[in-house]
Protein backbone atom coordinates (compact mmCIF):
# COMPACT_ATOMS: atom_id res chain seq x y z
CA UNK A 1 0.00 0.00 0.00
CA UNK A 2 2.96 2.07 0.78
CA UNK A 3 4.12 1.91 -2.75
CA UNK A 4 0.87 3.14 -4.34
CA UNK A 5 0.69 6.04 -1.73
CA UNK A 6 4.31 7.46 -3.05
CA UNK A 7 3.14 6.96 -6.73
CA UNK A 8 -0.15 8.77 -6.43
CA UNK A 9 1.54 11.15 -4.00
CA UNK A 10 1.22 15.16 -5.13
CA UNK A 11 4.75 15.37 -3.66
CA UNK A 12 7.44 15.54 -6.26
CA UNK A 13 9.98 15.37 -4.45
CA UNK A 14 13.89 13.73 -5.20
CA UNK A 15 13.31 12.43 -1.75
CA UNK A 16 10.68 9.79 0.14
CA UNK A 17 10.26 10.03 3.50
CA UNK A 18 9.54 6.61 4.36
CA UNK A 19 7.72 7.79 8.09
CA UNK A 20 5.49 9.82 6.55
CA UNK A 21 4.11 7.26 4.02
CA UNK A 22 3.63 4.95 6.59
CA UNK A 23 1.62 7.12 8.87
CA UNK A 24 -0.28 8.23 5.05
CA UNK A 25 -0.61 4.30 4.13
CA UNK A 26 -1.77 3.71 8.01
CA UNK A 27 -4.13 6.75 7.92
CA UNK A 28 -5.71 5.57 4.69
CA UNK A 29 -6.33 1.84 5.87
CA UNK A 30 -8.04 3.39 8.57
CA UNK A 31 -10.06 6.08 7.23
CA UNK A 32 -11.58 3.25 4.32
CA UNK A 33 -11.44 0.56 6.72
CA UNK A 34 -9.34 -1.67 4.70
CA UNK A 35 -8.46 -4.58 5.99
CA UNK A 36 -4.15 -4.69 5.24
CA UNK A 37 -1.31 -3.74 6.91
CA UNK A 38 1.12 -0.46 4.99
CA UNK A 39 2.93 -3.10 3.70
CA UNK A 40 0.69 -5.46 1.84
CA UNK A 41 0.76 -5.24 -2.23
CA UNK A 42 -2.60 -4.09 -3.34
CA UNK A 43 -2.47 -7.57 -5.13
CA UNK A 44 -2.80 -9.28 -2.01
CA UNK A 45 -6.71 -7.80 -1.00
CA UNK A 46 -9.32 -9.06 -1.26
CA UNK A 47 -12.09 -7.26 -3.96
CA UNK A 48 -13.75 -4.73 -1.57
CA UNK A 49 -10.58 -4.00 0.07
CA UNK A 50 -8.60 -3.08 -3.16
CA UNK A 51 -11.81 -1.07 -4.23
CA UNK A 52 -11.39 0.99 -1.11
CA UNK A 53 -7.80 1.38 -1.46
CA UNK A 54 -8.31 2.22 -4.78
CA UNK A 55 -10.72 5.26 -3.94
CA UNK A 56 -8.04 6.01 -1.17
CA UNK A 57 -5.30 6.75 -3.41
CA UNK A 58 -7.38 9.56 -5.28
CA UNK A 59 -6.23 12.87 -4.79
CA UNK A 60 -8.59 15.53 -3.00
CA UNK A 61 -8.67 17.76 -5.78
CA UNK A 62 -9.97 15.12 -8.41
CA UNK A 63 -13.38 16.54 -10.03
CA UNK A 64 -14.65 13.54 -12.44
CA UNK A 65 -14.73 9.76 -11.91
CA UNK A 66 -15.74 7.34 -14.26
CA UNK A 67 -16.75 4.49 -12.33
CA UNK A 68 -17.65 0.84 -14.09
CA UNK A 69 -19.34 -1.32 -12.00
CA UNK A 70 -18.54 0.48 -8.86
CA UNK A 71 -19.57 -2.25 -6.70
CA UNK A 72 -19.74 -5.61 -8.15
CA UNK A 73 -18.72 -8.95 -6.22
CA UNK A 74 -19.33 -6.68 -3.18
CA UNK A 75 -21.60 -7.98 -0.06
CA UNK A 76 -24.11 -5.75 0.83
CA UNK A 77 -22.46 -3.89 3.84
CA UNK A 78 -19.84 -3.67 1.75
CA UNK A 79 -21.15 -2.07 -1.84
CA UNK A 80 -23.05 0.63 1.26
CA UNK A 81 -19.69 1.76 2.62
CA UNK A 82 -18.97 2.08 -0.99
CA UNK A 83 -21.31 4.27 -2.00
CA UNK A 84 -21.09 6.34 1.05
CA UNK A 85 -17.41 7.11 0.03
CA UNK A 86 -18.50 7.64 -3.54
CA UNK A 87 -21.10 9.65 -2.57
CA UNK A 88 -18.76 12.24 0.26
CA UNK A 89 -16.95 12.70 -3.12
CA UNK A 90 -19.99 13.43 -4.76
CA UNK A 91 -21.14 16.29 -1.84
CA UNK A 92 -17.20 17.49 -1.75
CA UNK A 93 -17.52 18.33 -5.66
CA UNK A 94 -16.78 15.30 -7.60
CA UNK A 95 -19.02 14.38 -10.14
CA UNK A 96 -19.78 10.83 -10.81
CA UNK A 97 -20.41 8.92 -13.91
CA UNK A 98 -21.07 5.23 -13.37
CA UNK A 99 -22.87 2.11 -15.57
CA UNK A 100 -23.90 -0.33 -13.57
CA UNK A 101 -26.36 -3.57 -14.42
CA UNK A 102 -27.53 -3.44 -11.16
CA UNK A 103 -31.12 -1.75 -11.55
CA UNK A 104 -31.48 -1.22 -8.05
CA UNK A 105 -28.08 0.85 -7.70
CA UNK A 106 -29.09 3.17 -11.03
CA UNK A 107 -32.32 4.14 -9.41
CA UNK A 108 -30.74 4.85 -5.99
CA UNK A 109 -27.59 6.76 -6.84
CA UNK A 110 -28.68 8.30 -10.42
CA UNK A 111 -29.25 12.09 -10.95
CA UNK A 112 -29.79 11.14 -14.57
CA UNK A 113 -29.98 8.21 -16.53
CA UNK A 114 -28.52 7.31 -19.88
CA UNK A 115 -29.96 4.14 -21.81
CA UNK A 116 -27.34 2.55 -24.17
CA UNK A 117 -30.14 -0.24 -26.21
CA UNK A 118 -29.41 -1.42 -29.75
CA UNK A 119 -27.05 0.59 -31.02
CA UNK A 120 -29.31 4.04 -29.95
CA UNK A 121 -28.46 5.94 -26.76
CA UNK A 122 -31.28 7.79 -25.38
CA UNK A 123 -31.42 11.56 -24.29
CA UNK A 124 -30.62 12.39 -20.94
CA UNK A 125 -33.65 10.91 -18.46
CA UNK A 126 -34.15 12.22 -15.17
CA UNK A 127 -33.92 9.59 -12.83
CA UNK A 128 -36.79 10.80 -10.71
CA UNK A 129 -39.25 10.45 -14.25
CA UNK A 130 -38.03 6.88 -14.12
CA UNK A 131 -39.04 3.24 -11.74
CA UNK A 132 -37.32 0.10 -12.17
CA UNK A 133 -39.25 -1.80 -14.20
CA UNK A 134 -39.86 1.48 -16.89
CA UNK A 135 -35.90 1.16 -17.09
CA UNK A 136 -35.77 -2.26 -17.36
CA UNK A 137 -38.16 -1.66 -20.57
CA UNK A 138 -35.67 1.10 -21.98
CA UNK A 139 -32.95 -1.50 -21.70
CA UNK A 140 -34.59 -4.24 -23.79
CA UNK A 141 -35.65 -1.49 -26.12
CA UNK A 142 -39.41 -1.18 -25.65
CA UNK A 143 -40.35 2.16 -25.52
CA UNK A 144 -37.47 3.73 -27.05
CA UNK A 145 -38.57 5.54 -29.83
CA UNK A 146 -40.93 7.15 -27.60
CA UNK A 147 -38.77 9.04 -25.83
CA UNK A 148 -38.29 13.12 -27.05
CA UNK A 149 -34.76 13.88 -28.16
Amino acid sequence: MVDHLVLASDDHALQIRHQDMQHEARHAIEGYAIKATPTMPLSMLSGGNQQRAMLALLPSWCRGLLLDQPTRGLDLVSARAMWQRLLARRDAGTSLVFASTDLDEVMQYSDYVLVFSGGRVSPLLRQTHLDSSRLAELIGGVGFESLAV
